[in-house]
């Protein structure tokens, strides 16, 4: 029974490991790419205004409508057009693993929940940006995570912002993917 308790808090502190890991390899990434951009003075005028532009926060994101009478809205990001289709209380986010700054997302789900408030839970409050922010970013590590052959890589790339997801832990969503809980087993086959 001890080593039977012993293995089990293994596991459970491999795969907060694991949670913090793919926090780290979410953050760094960006923090390196920023911060790579910044120092290289060697840039030429053309590649600075290209950096500053990057790295520049959004302001408008031109979200419109693609069609007079469709759900499906069209919005810029970084001088590329993304697709935001929305179905009762679920804004479904195509290509969202592209859109990677925090504020950005926060921007781009304020706009969206203007139009279409997505609910709660509970189904009586409305979901809140910071906490829509949080499920996007979870969405896109989930993805950076998963090696190019797992055959869930291509469900993560895109992003449903609806009630059920609301307040889960990365551990909660693997669960309800997967219908079992998280162990170090099942993390170690996804990369076999």
């Amino acid at each position: 029974m001890k080593e039977e308790a012993s293995i089990k808090e293994m596991i459970s502190i491999l795969i907060i490991i694991l949670i913090l890991v793919g926090t780290i390899i979410f953050i760094i990434p960006i923090f390196l790419k920023q911060t790579t951009k910044n120092e290289d003075n060697n840039n030429s005028t053309e590649d600075a205004k290209e950096i500053k532009e990057e790295i520049k926060p959004i302001t408008d994101i031109n979200l419109r409508k693609k069609e007079k009478d469709s759900e499906t809205y069209l919005f810029e990001y970084r001088k590329k057009t993304y697709e935001a289709i929305y179905t009762p209380d679920n804004w479904h986010i195509t290509n969202s693993y592209q859109i990677r700054e925090q504020n950005d997302i926060a921007i781009i789900c304020k706009k969206l929940i203007e139009i279409h408030p997505i609910h709660g839970k509970d189904m009586k409050t409305y979901r809140k940006v910071e906490d829509l922010v949080t499920e996007w970013i979870q969405h896109n590590m989930i993805y950076d995570l998963l090696p190019d052959n797992n055959k869930w890589k291509n469900n993560v790339k895109d992003v449903d912002l609806d009630p059920k997801d609301q307040g889960r832990s990365m551990e909660e969503l693997y669960e309800s993917r997967t219908g079992k809980k998280i162990n170090i087993e099942d993390i170690i086959k996804i990369y076999k």
